[in-house]
Formats: structure tokens, sequence, C-alpha cells
């Protein structure tokens, strides 16, 4: 079969896409495996963007849970209308909070930091 319009997408993200099927598809199998399996051995996984993406999704789950842990021990449990605005930060508004919280004096200030962003 010879595809004669072009591709809706580059091509390294079209191996992305197969990659992450692959990976749900046949999670008994080996990312090694894998690899073997498709021919990608000087393909590094960690450098695809659906690792890349996991891994930064991952590292924001941890800095929303140290940040949340500080709030907590300087101001005691947090309602849950902050719970969730703190949920909503990107990671850049995460970094920003977590160099001014121990500058809030109280959870009024915390929650006009947070409805300001």
């Amino acid at each position: 079969m010879t595809l004669t319009a072009p591709l809706p997408m580059p091509a390294d993200e079209w191996l992305d896409f197969i990659e992450t099927i692959l990976v749900y598809k046949l999670p008994q199998l080996t990312r090694e495996e894998i690899k073997e399996m498709i021919g990608l051995q000087d393909i590094d996984l960690k450098q695809t963007r659906v690792y890349q993406d996991a891994l930064g999704e991952g590292r924001q789950e941890g800095e929303l849970t140290i940040v949340q842990r500080l709030l907590e021990r300087h101001f005691g449990p947090l309602p849950n209308t902050i719970t969730e605005r703190l949920r909503r930060l990107d990671a850049a508004q995460l970094e920003a909070l977590s160099d001014v919280l121990l500058d809030l004096r109280s959870l009024n200030e915390l929650n006009d930091w947070l409805l300001a962003r």
C-alpha cells in the first residue's frame, strides 16, 4: 500500500502514537521487548513525547502534593475550594506559589493569591 497524501502528523508523532498503543495493548511486555518487536533499538523511549508527558505529569503531581502539605502544615486543613484551585495550577503557578507560601499569613491571603491566578 502506497500513501500518496501527506501524513496528517510528522513521523515522530506517528511513532509516539504507535508506541502508546503498543504499551497499552501489550502491558505484559517490557519496553525492550516492544522496542525489539517494532525495530526501535536505536530510539531511546525516554526521549519520546509519551514518556516525557508522563514524567511531567508525575512531577507536577509531586509538586502539588508537596505544596499542599506545606500549606496544610502552615494553615491546618484546607477547605475544598482551595484544594480544587490548587489542582488547577500549572507547573509555573505551583512554583510561584512555593516561592510565596511562607509569606502568606492567612487562608484569605492564600485564597486571594489563587484567585489572582
